[in-house]
């Protein structure tokens, strides 16, 4: 059984603590108003690229924490006081997987 990825949060955050700190040092930069506005908005589209980027580097992370998530409810919608062991979630995924190919075969 291999082990469940987690998403690299720490990155995100790495990522938007320099973002923050790149646009408040821009202000002190000695340019023109015009270098000011093309700086800004170059800090501000490398942010949502790089965030972009995250995204789809962790999105089965992303979407495997979201299943977890939503397996702690069960299926009267009575939330769980015990989160599943690692065996468990395993065996929902690989329900899950036979599921999914079961049903796009017959489309």
């Amino acid at each position: 059984m291999k082990g469940k990825r987690q998403p690299a949060w720490w990155a995100l955050y790495l990522w938007c603590a320099l973002g923050l700190v790149l646009l408040f040092g821009e202000h002190f930069v000695p340019v023109s108003a015009g270098w000011h506005k093309l700086l800004e908005g170059l800090v501000v589209v490398v942010l949502f690229g790089v965030t972009a980027l995250w995204i789809s580097h962790n999105a089965k992370a992303l979407d495997a924490a979201e299943r977890d998530r939503q397996r702690m409810v069960g299926p009267s919608g009575i939330q769980r006081s015990v989160p599943l062991t690692p065996i468990q979630s395993y065996y929902l995924d690989v329900i899950d997987t036979h599921e999914v190919a079961r049903f796009s075969k017959r489309e």
